[in-house]
């Protein structure tokens, strides 16, 4: 439905399944060692706020209504303070 065509399409699919395999044994890995640790921790907080401003922020603030637009960018907010408060109590 994007007009990406079915052959493509699955090619993007297993890049994006290998980069999930991939991402999941970096991070066992770096789990094991507390400074690597940190700047992934850092990377993946980064992913998550960058992901939330650049893809989630522009489709709240199109056609969405004042209170509709404050429950959204609230909720947002408490995701990234759980995030904080989940790294700083580990």
């Amino acid at each position: 439905r994007s007009g990406m065509p079915r052959v493509k399409a699955l090619q993007v699919q297993l890049m994006t399944a290998v980069g999930a395999l991939m991402g999941t044994v970096v991070g066992l890995v770096a789990g094991d060692m507390p400074e690597v640790n940190r700047l992934v921790s850092c990377f993946i907080a980064g992913g998550f706020i960058y992901v939330a401003t650049v893809d989630v922020l522009p489709s709240v603030l199109d056609d969405a209504s004042l209170f509709q637009t404050s429950c959204e960018l609230a909720a947002m907010t408490l995701g990234m303070l759980m995030m904080l408060g989940v790294a700083m109590l580990e």
